[in-house]
C-alpha cells in the first residue's frame, strides 16, 4: 500500500510539471484483449494500460526523464472470494532519472532502461536490465524492467567516433517470472518452489556493472563490452534433508536451496551496413559460478520447523544430509541478424541465435533411493515423495541436465537454438501495415510459432491492430517447452491512442 501511495505521488509530480513550458509529455493509452484459438476463452495476462513519458528540461545541460506505466489485469471470477480490495491495476514507475550533459559526455542517475547490443530485442549482450516474462512473447521495450543505476557515456573526440559507456547498479536485478500462472506458458522450472526461507541470499552487496567500448566508422560500428552481475533467474544451489534425532518414524523433510550465480560476460558485436542489406551480430562468453559452498549449508535451519507445534515439539530437527552443488559453467551465446529491404515497401528481418554450454562442473548428489531406504524410518514411498518434491529422479540425477542460463537472450529459456523471421509490408496510402512473424526451433524438435499482425492507423493518434498466433509443439518429445506453449495460441486485438 505504501508503494502505491509513493507511485501516486510521483504521478502527481509528473503531471503537475507539465505546466512549465520546458516540459514535454508523450505516451500511449491502450486496451488489449486476447482469447485462445481453441475455445475462445480469455487469456488473462497483464497488459500496459498506460505508458506516460515526461521530459523536463531545467537548462541546456540538465534534464529529468520519467516513464510511468499502469498495468491492468482483468478480474477473475474468484477474486472477491479471497480479497475484497477493489484495486485491479498496478502503478509501475518504469523510469525516473536525471541526465546531465557536458562536453563530449553525459551522466544519468536514477531508475533507467538501458539498451546494449546490436541485435534487435534478442541480444545476448543486452543484460543490464532484468526481463519481464509476461511481455516476452509480445516484444518491444515493454519486456524490460528499470534498474536503479548510474550511467556514463563519453565520446573521445568528434572525429574518431570512439565512445565509452559505463553502467553501475548498486543492487541485484532479477527477472519477473510468472509463478503458477495457468494463463501464461512460460514460468518457473518444474519442481521449483523458492521462498525467502529456501533462498540463500548473497552476503556481500550484490552490485553490478557493465563496460562498453564502441567504434563507429563509415559502414557500421563494432563494440566490445564486459558485464559483471548476478543471474536474473535463480538456480538450485543444493539441498538439506532433516529428520528427528530420536528416529520416531516420522518422514524426512527435504528442503531444496536456491541461489543466484555470479556471472562474468565478455561480448563482441558489430553492425555492418551494405548497399542492399544490413548485417549484425552479437557474441558473448559467460563464466558463471555458484558462490555457496558446503560450509554455507551447515548452519541452515528447517524453514518448516515450528517449535510451538505439538508435533514439531516431538522432533529435535537435526541436519541429516547436506549437499552444496558448487556449480560452475562456461557457455556461449551467438545471435546473427540480417535486414533486407525489398521493393514495394517490404522489409525482411531474419535472426538466428544459439546457446551452447561449453563446460560444466558440479558436486555429485551422491544420494539414491537404494541408500536412503536402507536407513531407519525411510521406505520406498518416502523416496517417491522425495523425488516428487524435488522434481527429479535421484538415481539418474545430473545437475547439468537442469542447467538454465541466468543471463543472455531471454528466449534461451524456451530453446537453445532458433530462427526468427519477420516480414513487414507497409501500405502507406491505406495507413496499413502487415507483419508476419515465425519462430522456429532449430535445436531438437519441430516446435514453431507463427504470428500474423495487422495494424491500421485511423488518424488523430488512434491505431487499431488485430493479430493471431499459432504455436505448434512436438508430441514425440517429453517435457518439450513448445508443448506447454500450444495453449497460448491466441487471437488478440488492441486499440491504442498516442499523445
Amino acid at each position: 500500500m505504501k508503494q502505491n501511495y509513493f507511485n501516486c505521488l510521483i504521478v502527481l509530480l509528473l503531471i503537475s510539471s507539465s505546466v512549465f513550458s520546458s516540459t514535454y509529455i508523450n505516451g500511449e493509452l491502450e486496451y488489449f484483449y486476447m482469447t485462445r484459438l481453441k475455445d475462445s476463452k480469455l487469456v488473462n495476462i497483464p497488459f500496459r494500460l498506460l505508458d506516460f513519458n515526461v521530459q523536463h528540461q531545467i537548462n541546456d545541460n540538465f534534464n529529468i526523464f520519467g516513464n510511468l506505466g499502469i498495468e491492468y489485469r482483468n478480474r477473475r471470477d474468484s477474486d472477491f472470494m479471497t480479497d475484497s480490495n477493489l484495486e485491479d491495476f498496478l502503478l509501475d514507475l518504469r523510469e525516473l532519472y536525471m541526465s546531465y550533459y557536458f562536453a563530449n559526455g553525459e551522466i544519468r542517475v536514477g531508475k533507467q532502461i538501458h539498451a546494449w547490443g546490436n541485435i534487435d530485442e534478442n541480444s545476448p549482450i543486452d543484460n543490464l536490465n532484468a526481463y519481464d516474462y509476461y511481455y516476452l512473447l509480445l516484444g518491444g521495450s515493454e519486456k524490460k524492467l528499470g534498474a536503479y543505476s548510474l550511467a556514463y557515456d563519453y565520446t573521445f573526440c568528434n572525429t574518431c567516433d570512439l565512445k565509452f559507456s559505463f553502467v553501475y547498479s548498486p543492487m541485484h536485478n532479477t527477472n519477473r517470472i510468472p509463478i503458477n500462472d495457468p494463463d501464461y506458458p512460460i514460468g518457473l522450472p518444474s519442481g521449483a518452489n523458492p521462498s525467502d526461507e529456501t533462498l540463500l541470499f548473497l552476503d556481500n552487496t550484490p552490485y553490478e556493472y557493465g563496460l562498453n567500448l564502441k567504434w563507429s566508422f563509415d559502414f557500421g560500428d563494432i563494440s566490445f563490452s564486459h558485464l559483471n552481475l548476478y543471474d536474473r533467474i535463480f538456480n538450485i544451489s543444493g539441498l538439506t534433508v532433516y529428520t528427528d534425532e530420536n528416529q520416531l518414524g516420522l518422514r524426512f523433510e527435504t528442503v531444496p536451496r536456491y541461489s543466484y550465480r555470479a556471472t562474468q560476460a565478455y561480448n563482441l558485436g558489430a553492425v555492418l551496413l551494405f548497399d542492399d542489406f544490413t548485417f549484425s551480430f552479437d557474441h558473448a562468453k559467460f563464466i558463471t559460478e555458484d558462490q555457496n559452498t558446503i560450509d554455507d549449508f551447515s548452519e541452515l535451519s528447517n524453514p518448516n520447523y515450528d517449535p510451538n507445534s505439538p508435533i514439531s515439539a516431538l522432533l529435535l530437527p537435526s541436519l541429516f544430509i547436506k549437499r552444496a552443488f558448487e556449480e560452475s559453467a562456461t557457455y556461449y551465446q551467438t545471435a546473427i541478424q540480417l535486414e533486407i529491404p525489398f521493393p514495394e515497401d517490404i522489409q525482411v528481418n531474419m535472426q538466428y541465435f544459439k546457446h551452447e554450454l561449453s563446460s560444466h562442473h558440479a558436486q555429485d548428489l551422491n544420494i539414491t533411493c537404494e541408500t536412503l531406504t536402507s536407513l531407519p524410518a525411510f521406505n520406498d514411498d518416502d523416496c517417491a515423495d522425495l523425488e516428487l518434491e524435488l522434481g527429479f529422479s535421484l538415481n539418474d540425477f545430473n545437475i547439468e541436465n537442469i542447467f538454465i542460463p541466468g543471463v543472455g537472450f531471454p528466449y534461451a529459456l524456451i530453446t537453445p537454438e532458433a530462427v526468427l523471421i519477420n516480414i513487414e509490408k507497409v501500405f502507406p496510402d491505406n495507413n496499413l501495415t502487415l507483419d508476419l512473424n515465425t519462430f522456429l526451433d532449430a535445436s531438437h524438435g519441430r516446435g514453431r510459432l507463427i504470428s500474423l499482425e495487422i495494424e491500421y492507423d485511423i488518424g488523430n493518434g488512434f491505431e487499431i491492430s488485430f493479430g493471431a498466433t499459432k504455436i505448434y509443439g512436438d508430441d514425440d518429445i517429453e517435457n518439450y517447452s513448445f508443448n506447454g506453449m500450444e495453449d497460448f495460441s491466441s487471437f488478440r486485438s488492441r486499440i491504442t491512442y498516442y499523445f
